[in-house]
């Protein structure tokens, strides 16, 4: 009789049983314990890139905790699954088709005011040898004019950066109204008398959790940086600025964050008129009243008045002291640290629409700003048409929301010679490239590696720059220098203060770009 066949099958189901066994250990679920239970992620093997996602930070802010500081974690029993990222906070849809849509928002994504939840890219946590290996940590606050955003924006995933040896976390925070209102009624009844600042304080919340928790990942948390884009920049600076923050975090990174050179932050008087007449506009007049109130009317109607500039952080003289702006000029910031700063050569190309700007509309608008120096203004950005106007106001915008880190950078006193100062000039391949250039957030996904995460022609300049731009975040977030082996020399603010690192094309230290520009708004800001 033949056995060859029954060998054959014999083999095959060895073969067969062997991957079975192979393909669960590679996916055997890595399990850790945090402060509020235990948390499973599915391991992908030794060495490779895990993620756990939705991790609760802060209790839900729902009910009586709407409108209050975050309070701990509940704990919970067994082990939760950590696959799946949380809702995000509630905020208006992204209208299809609109240009950051298409960018960073390629999926509706569930929001619930209970999302404050924090996600973490770290490599190997399920071996032994990564549990323990103490390595540094990059917390992100995403941006979005403190109305928008989340931190599960596929352009923020943080594998890149995790196989560069940084633990990644990402997180969302309370905003618009939900983070940011301040009104007589909630200052009356804190414990602090202040009202506002809610997402800031959601942000000190994940700091501290991650001081608490992050070793179990592989994270040093004597070794933090903070960083943040746009809105998550200004968390930053306000970060910098608040003593309740001091000692949550060694370093900073700031991407197009610019406090300085535009209105200070309002106080909070000014905060609380602006909130009873938003909640008197909805009919609430008392707490319970404000607190009863359904999420989609507080939201209301109306994209372009919610996101007006109505909602964002207060003075309120203890969380934020005074403005963080402010506090820089004086050298009272409570964290001087090392950091990393800059922005994109055409930032407001993607904030300012695309429209006619009346030559008067201009002239009296500059003329308020800047009095006797309109001549001067008129001189470094001609408008003496309706085109020459609005690109006067494009790139006069961008010019001074660059300056503003410029201003920063140059205010760090001691740590001048640890302060790095960056000018991201790429104009991103693809749609509408003439137009918008180097926008506001285009180089988030050359810094996160995440190119692949937006539909456009990258070339090999673009993967190259998106590496160097890697290497030197990751640099710095291990060291508090940004330089490394293999990368080109950057020179920091104290060491070389009339250049710039350029990234784009060019990746290299450059003369300050628009310096007659960027010099007048230097003196505007400074005096």
């Amino acid at each position: 009789m033949d056995n060859s066949g029954i060998k054959l099958s014999r083999v095959a189901a060895g073969l067969a049983l062997a991957g079975a066994a192979f393909a669960s250990q590679a996916q055997a679920a890595t399990v850790v314990k945090v402060e509020s239970g235990k948390l499973s992620a599915t391991g992908t093997g030794p060495g490779q890139v895990e993620v756990f996602k939705g991790i609760p930070y802060a209790a839900p802010p729902v009910g009586a905790l709407r409108w209050q500081p975050p309070e701990p974690p509940r704990a919970w029993h067994g082990v939760r699954k950590a696959d799946r990222f949380g809702a995000v906070c509630p905020q208006f849809k992204q209208t299809k088709g609109s240009f950051y849509q298409e960018e960073f928002y390629p999926e509706d994504e569930p929001q619930s005011e209970d999302c404050l939840f924090l996600n973490i890219w770290t490599e190997g946590v399920g071996q032994g040898a990564g549990r323990a290996a103490k390595r540094p940590v990059y917390v992100w606050l995403h941006g979005g004019g403190f109305v928008e955003g989340s931190g599960s924006i596929p352009s923020f995933d943080g594998s890149a950066l995790a196989r560069q040896g940084v633990v990644v976390v990402t997180l969302n925070y309370r905003m618009g109204v939900f983070g940011y209102l301040a009104h007589p009624a909630l200052t009356a009844d804190s414990p602090r008398h202040v009202s506002g600042n809610y997402g800031l304080l959601d942000q000190m919340a994940a700091l501290r959790w991650v001081r608490k928790n992050i070793a179990a990942f592989g994270g040093d948390p004597a070794r933090v940086t903070v960083g943040g884009q746009s809105a998550g920049g200004f968390s930053v600076n306000a970060l910098m600025a608040s003593p309740e923050a001091k000692g949550l975090f060694e370093s900073t990174i700031n991407e197009s964050g610019a406090l300085l050179g535009f209105a200070p932050l309002p106080t909070l008087a000014k905060a609380e008129e602006g909130g009873k007449a938003y909640m008197d506009e909805l009919g609430a007049s008392t707490l319970a009243a404000m607190r009863a109130l359904p999420a989609a009317k507080l939201l209301g109607s109306s994209l372009d008045h919610y996101r007006g500039g109505r909602w964002g952080m207060v003075v309120d003289g203890q969380v934020v002291p005074m403005d963080p702006g402010e506090a820089a000029l004086q050298g009272k910031l409570a964290s001087v640290v090392p950091s990393l700063l800059g922005g994109t050569a055409n930032e407001f190309t993607s904030l300012v629409p695309q429209i006619k700007m009346k030559v008067d509309d201009f002239v009296n608008g500059a003329k308020a700003k800047y009095g006797s120096r309109y001549a001067e203004f008129s001189r470094l950005y001609p408008h003496a048409d309706e085109a020459q106007a609005g690109q006067a106001l494009i790139e006069s915008g961008s010019d001074k929301f660059f300056t503003g880190q410029v201003v920063w950078a140059q205010h760090m006193g001691a740590e001048k010679k640890s302060t790095w100062l960056y000018y991201f000039d790429r104009a991103l391949p693809g749609r509408d490239s003439e137009r918008y250039k180097a926008f506001h957030s285009s180089e988030i996904v050359y810094v996160f590696g995440t190119l692949a995460s937006v539909d456009r022609p990258w070339t090999v300049m673009d993967r190259r720059l998106s590496q160097a731009m890697l290497d030197y975040w990751a640099q710095f977030i291990k060291t508090g220098n940004p330089n490394g082996e293999g990368l080109v020399n950057w020179r920091s603010v104290g060491d070389d203060p009339k250049q710039v690192m350029e990234l784009g094309e060019h990746i290299g230290m450059v003369a300050m770009p628009r310096a007659e520009r960027i010099g007048f708004f230097e003196s505007v800001i400074e005096h």
